[in-house]
C-alpha cells in the first residue's frame, strides 16, 4: 500500500530512495483527503443502505451491508494508519476490509439478478437455473473472499509479503472469472427475455416503483464500475511494491474508493426493493 509500515518484525519493507517524495506525499494526501473523507461517504452511505434494509426488510441485502461496514472500517483506519506509520494493526484492518469488502457487493449483485428473474416467473429462459445460479456465483465469491483475507494478513510479514501477494492475485481472478461469467449470464439472459416478448410484464404499478428494466441497467452498472475495480487491484498486486499503481495513493481512490462508493450510492438510488416487494417475492427467494 501506498502508507508503509513495519510488519510483525519490526522492519520496514525496502523502499527506493526515490520514492520517499511519493511517499509523503500519498502520507498527506490519506491525512487530508481521502481517509477521513472516504470514510465518511462509505459510512453515510452505509446507513443509508441500513435504514433500506430495515424499512423493507431486505435481509437479503445484508451482504451488502456488511461490505458497506467494511469500507468504513477500512478508510477510517487507513487514516489512523496513515497518522501513525508505526501501528501495525490499523495496517492490517486497512488492508483486508478495503481489499474484501466489494466481493460482498458481488455477491448481493448476484442475488438481485436471481430474484429480478423469480419475480419475473422468467425461470426458463435463464441460463442458468435461478436456484443454482446465486448457488454457483456466490460460492466462488466466497471462496474468493476467503482467498483474499487469508492473502491479506500475509502481508503484515515481511517473509510472507510475496506470497500473500500471489495468495490475492489468485482470489482476485477467481472473483473476475466468476464476475465476468456473471455479467455474461446477464445479458443473455436479457435477450432472451425480449425476444421472448416478456419486456411489457411486471411494468410498475404502485408509486415508487421501478421497472424490471431500471434493475438490468443498474446490475450492468454497478457490475461494470465492480469489475474495472476488480481488474485495477489485479494489476496492482501484479506489479508488486515497486509498481506506480501500488506506490501513488491517487490511484487507489480513482479505481477503487470512487468507484465503490459510486456502486454503494447508485444502489442507494434504485434501490432493488423498489421492484423486488411483496411476501410471494420473498416466499420465492428463500426457497433458493
Amino acid at each position: 500500500m501506498a502508507c508503509e509500515h513495519k510488519d510483525a518484525s519490526g522492519k520496514k519493507p525496502p523502499r527506493p530512495k526515490n520514492r520517499a517524495r511519493s511517499k509523503k506525499r500519498n502520507a498527506i494526501l490519506a491525512l487530508v483527503g481521502g481517509g477521513h473523507n472516504f470514510g465518511i461517504a462509505f459510512g453515510l452511505a452505509t446507513l443509508g443502505h441500513l435504514f433500506i434494509v430495515v424499512r423493507k426488510r431486505s435481509w437479503f441485502f445484508c451482504a451488502f451491508l456488511i461490505g458497506g461496514l467494511l469500507e468504513t472500517a477500512g478508510y477510517i483506519a487507513r487514516f489512523v494508519s496513515c497518522s501513525d506509520e508505526s501501528a501495525l494493526g490499523p495496517f492490517i484492518v486497512q488492508t483486508i476490509c478495503i481489499l474484501v469488502a466489494p466481493a460482498l457487493f458481488a455477491a448481493s449483485v448476484y442475488m438481485i439478478l436471481g430474484r429480478l428473474i423469480l419475480h419475473l416467473n422468467a425461470a426458463s429462459i435463464s441460463p442458468i437455473s435461478p436456484r443454482w445460479l446465486t448457488k454457483i456465483f456466490v460460492g466462488g465469491d466466497v471462496a474468493s473472499f476467503l482467498i483474499q483475507v487469508f492473502g491479506s494478513g500475509m502481508l503484515s510479514n515481511a517473509k510472507t509479503t510475496s506470497t500473500g501477494q500471489t495468495v490475492i492475485l489468485i482470489g482476485l481472478i477467481v472473483q473476475i472469472l466468476f464476475f465476468g461469467l456473471f455479467m455474461v449470464v446477464t445479458v443473455v439472459f436479457h435477450r432472451r427475455f425480449v425476444q421472448a416478448g416478456m419486456d411489457l410484464r411486471r411494468e410498475p404499478q404502485r408509486r415508487g416503483q421501478i421497472g424490471w428494466k431500471h434493475i438490468i441497467y443498474v446490475l450492468y452498472l454497478v457490475s461494470g464500475l465492480i469489475f474495472v475495480r476488480s481488474v485495477f487491484r489485479l494489476v496492482e498486486y501484479a506489479q508488486g511494491h515497486e509498481g506506480a499503481l501500488l506506490s501513488n495513493e491517487v490511484f487507489l481512490y480513482i479505481f477503487d474508493s470512487v468507484l465503490m462508493l459510486g456502486v454503494m450510492v447508485v444502489l442507494l438510488f434504485y434501490h432493488p426493493t423498489k421492484l423486488l416487494t411483496g411476501r410471494k417475492d420473498d416466499i420465492a427467494f428463500e426457497s433458493l
